[in-house]
């Protein structure tokens, strides 16, 4: 009888290794894979051309181009991205004291989406102002969000609950409103594209952009971690153990909210990452915030590059990885509701 116990333990310490080392593998495997092959011998060359050492053979120009400006820069966008979001939808759960919360009940994406479509539609359309305009809607949209619960009476969650509500229905009809005035040829095309998702076009210029962005985000979180698990008890509770619970819940949104705006900014809407992969953490390891945060960030960033493999591989014009994680979200989600009160959760 004590034997199930000791092996559940055993497994559970012994996960996040596993679950690292996959990551690993599953990482250095994605430079494979492409339209344009390219062999271990080249990206062994490429590498050591990299950091410096002397290389016995010549790299042809076209393989260095597409390792270093096309799949290196990629697969560390699709690696932060997916781990940023799964962190992200993390702490909100724990913040909000709900497993159905994600990064979105705040309406960053809906902001995130409203900005760039703006940005297409303003004169100039630049890449960079579409990033800009992304990035900043988003923000805006969890600030309004914020603000609006202050002036609120009733329970501080319950008030954000409902302003991220009342935000993400009035972006989602601005963004209506520009699908409506925009050109059905060239314009409409480029904004729901965008909304699917995608990292076909990522380059250093926006790793460069975001990625600081991201790992200060992910950095504040993976600190105040443990500041979850009281949190997630209640405000009473957590203001008994001495927490200022308003600052500490500001940092936290504020730290969640960048992630998730800097990510959407350069891939577009990417769905479900941050609502699916903290239950499997949760399942997996436990409830624990401390573990089951960086175990998120793992197992979102192995998610999140199987997914951009399957959208590189499965068909000759790559698919919106917003509609591979949709698929394979959905279903998840679904079997998590349905065996809930087996494996414990309170929905």
């Amino acid at each position: 009888m004590k034997s199930e116990p000791n092996n559940a333990n055993g497994s559970r310490i012994l996960l996040p290794y596993l679950v690292s080392l996959a990551l690993l593998l599953v990482t250095l495997a994605s430079f494979f894979i492409g339209r344009y092959h390219l062999g271990l011998e080249s990206i062994v060359q490429i590498l050591m051309k990299l950091f410096g050492f002397p290389t016995t053979e010549l790299v042809s120009s076209t393989e260095y181009a597409i390792f270093v400006h096309i799949r290196l820069p990629r697969i560390l966008m699709v690696f932060f991205t997916g781990g940023a979001l799964a962190m992200a939808g993390g702490v909100y759960q724990g913040i909000f004291k709900n497993p159905l919360v994600s990064p979105d009940i705040l309406g960053v994406t809906t902001g995130a989406s409203f900005g760039a479509a703006l940005g297409i539609l303003l004169p100039s359309g630049s890449e960079i102002t579409i990033r800009l305009a992304a990035f900043i809607f988003g923000i805006v949209a969890v600030a309004a969000a914020y603000l609006i619960s202050r002036l609120g009476k009733t329970s501080p969650l319950l008030m954000l609950v409902l302003s991220g509500i009342i935000v993400s229905s009035f972006f989602g009809a601005g963004l209506s409103i520009l699908k409506y005035l925009s050109d059905p040829y060239q314009q409409l095309p480029s904004i729901v594209f965008w909304i699917m998702g995608g990292f076909q076009r990522t380059s250093w210029d926006q790793v460069n952009w975001s990625l600081p962005m991201i790992l200060c985000g992910v950095a504040v979180m993976f600190a105040l971690r443990f500041k979850l698990n009281p949190l997630s008890l209640g405000d009473l509770e957590a203001r008994s153990l001495g927490m200022r619970v308003e600052l500490i819940r500001l940092v936290f949104i504020a730290m969640a909210t960048l992630v998730v705006a800097a990510s959407v900014s350069v891939c577009g809407a990417v769905g479900w990452i941050g609502l699916v992969i903290p239950h499997l953490s949760r399942l997996l390891i436990g409830p624990h915030h401390g573990r089951m945060i960086p175990f998120s960030f793992v197992l979102g960033a192995l998610f999140l590059l199987l997914m951009d493999n399957c959208a590189r591989t499965l068909t000759p014009s790559e698919i919106p990885i917003g509609i591979i994680t949709a698929f394979l979200g959905a279903p998840m989600f679904a079997y998590f509701l349905v065996t809930a009160k087996r494996t414990g959760w309170n929905l």
